[in-house]
């Protein structure tokens, strides 16, 4: 009888220690993994120096095409959190995130549920890049539930944050006289459905998807029939296409930053994702409300 007792409280504490959260390690700090700039620093407002946090995705590299080394999958079974965007944008962190779980790590598809259309770009809208802090934000607490309420503060403020840039967005917006804005990909579907505004891109939602020349002509056409000033292209990326388009329309470029990461420039000037949303929100000014 005393045997079976004994072998019930080991099998408990043994079924329990599946379920747990997952130790820290010995700084006391959560071992955070994110793939992508944008929720990088969302992580980081909420959670300061309570975490040690890597970002995955080096700057300038395509989150389309990157692919996880082995090295890097060793670390992530042993990290305490997985944070990634979804929505078609890392296929290979969806297809991990099932093992990873059942390893005990706490993973964060901050898509799941707002993504749409094989779109990923839900960061660049003030009110879906809400909803993904706030999907951090719980799976924080979750591995880490002695650090909630430090957690809870710092979000409360970057929610402020966020509805903040939504007001001045809407305001802002709301003013424009023109609607459509020509970019280089299509990267702004979801901005422009939250402030009525219209996207035409030269390309499709991957940077690196070549437009055919059909595609160039309407473009021209387009801009030339609708009084278009400015063609919006990125920082990271190659300004071919955008430099073709204003030489053969005449018009100018500006850029219109879909925050995939910094610039060493920006980084510099310790620039953020909110003062350069607030840079996007000058440059559609600039373009719409005239």
């Amino acid at each position: 009888m005393k045997k079976n007792v004994i072998f019930l409280l080991v099998l408990v504490m043994l079924l329990g220690g599946c379920t747990a959260a997952r130790p820290m390690e010995n700084d006391g700090k959560l071992s955070v993994y994110i793939t992508t700039y944008p929720l990088y620093d969302f992580t980081e407002k909420i959670a300061g120096d309570r975490i040690d946090a890597v970002q995955i995705i080096p700057t300038g590299v395509e989150a389309h095409e990157y692919e996880p080394s082995p090295q890097l999958m060793a670390k992530l079974e042993k990290c305490d959190v997985f944070i990634f965007n979804g929505g078609g944008l890392e296929a290979w962190a969806e297809k991990v995130e099932p093992s990873l779980a059942g390893k005990g790590v706490v993973t964060v598809n901050t898509g799941k549920g707002i993504a749409k259309d094989n779109d990923p770009h839900i960061w660049l809208s003030p009110k879906r890049a809400k909803q993904q802090a706030d999907k951090i934000y719980k799976a924080l607490v979750k591995a880490d539930p002695k650090n909630a309420e430090y957690y809870s503060k710092n979000y409360a403020g970057l929610q402020d944050r966020f509805d903040g840039l939504d007001r001045e967005y809407a305001d802002t917006l709301s003013q424009a006289k023109y609607k459509d804005i020509v970019t280089t990909h299509a990267a702004f579907s979801y901005l422009c459905e939250d402030y009525g505004l219209r996207q035409v891109p030269i390309s499709g939602v991957s940077p690196d998807s070549e437009p055919s020349p059909k595609r160039m002509t309407e473009i021209v056409d387009f801009i030339r029939k609708n009084g278009i000033r400015y063609v919006f292209f990125e920082p990271l990326t190659s300004p071919k296409l955008a430099d073709s388009i204003a030489e053969e329309t005449g018009i100018e470029k500006m850029t219109l930053d879909p925050l995939e990461g910094l610039t060493e420039q920006q980084k510099a000037k310790g620039e953020d994702y909110f003062s350069i949303m607030e840079e996007n929100l000058d440059s559609l000014k600039k373009e719409l409300v005239r």
